[in-house]
């Protein structure tokens, strides 16, 4: 009998947790020592960590995402889609106040961003990389405008 991935991890899994060896996991899930490591490690970290039943599946995301993990990581981690993650990594970043300048980012071609980040460089490289110094640059902008 052929057993899937997520079939074989569980097995790992549930064979590890009656303490065999794991030798013996690795004849019995017909999986490399290496990769027991890796499914091992994964439950007892990322589980402990992330998978905690008493948190929403937002909430365990939010964690991660804050965390430092990828939205690829997160959807392992949590076995959700990519239009799942997605949704959840925007309202996260929204939580965070970033939304609109994921909006701009998603707005601007390649060309534009990279004028962009040309003209915010260039705004620090002169020493106006702070607001009341660029409010000041527009508005003496708009005073030589006929």
């Amino acid at each position: 009998m052929i057993l899937t991935r997520k079939e074989k991890e569980n097995l790992v899994i549930n064979v590890a947790e009656a303490s065999k060896t794991t030798r013996h996991l690795s004849q019995v899930a017909h999986i490399s020592p290496k990769d027991i490591g890796t499914i091992i490690r994964r439950y007892t970290v990322e589980d402990s960590e992330y998978q905690g039943n008493s948190q929403s599946l937002n909430s365990r995301a939010f964690k991660m995402f804050s965390d430092g993990k990828s939205l690829v990581n997160v959807a392992i981690a949590l076995d959700i889609g990519a239009d799942e993650v997605l949704g959840i990594h925007n309202d996260y970043l929204r939580l965070l106040n970033l939304d609109s300048l994921m909006t701009l980012y998603r707005d601007l071609d390649d060309n534009d961003f990279n004028l962009l980040m040309y003209l915010y460089r260039q705004l620090k490289w002169e020493g106006l990389a702070n607001r009341n110094d660029i409010l000041n640059v527009v508005q003496m902008e708009d005073n030589l405008a006929p």
